[in-house]
């Protein structure tokens, strides 16, 4: 059974899309796939550091900006947030999230 991963971010123009395509290049198990979005649709450009960022991940960030849906949701097994502007509170109208949401600093913290 698959399982799907929602990296979240305000935009969806930067984080959740380097996250998104970096959890998919190296993650070795077929059964998970990973997506991303934005809680609303982002059109700003993106600045220098960031392109540079992600050409030194060998990662594309050229897609557009998605927001979430509910269709996106319901097939959603965990939500990663990779924001610190997105309140986890957010997600707690489905219990399904309740137990399955990280915020993306807690995954690097030690």
């Amino acid at each position: 059974m698959k399982k799907n991963i929602l990296f979240v971010c305000k935009y969806n123009r930067f984080r959740s899309q380097v996250a998104e395509q970096f959890f998919n290049k190296h993650n070795k198990n077929q059964g998970i796939l990973a997506k991303s979005a934005g809680i609303f649709k982002g059109k700003y450009p993106l600045d220098k550091l960031q392109v540079e960022a992600a050409k030194k991940l060998e990662i594309n960030i050229g897609k557009e900006p998605e927001t979430i849906s509910a269709n996106e949701l319901g097939k959603t097994d965990m939500i990663v947030i990779v924001s610190d502007e997105i309140p986890k509170d957010l997600f707690k109208y489905n219990r399904k999230y309740l137990q399955a949401i990280l915020f993306g600093k807690s995954l690097t913290s030690s």
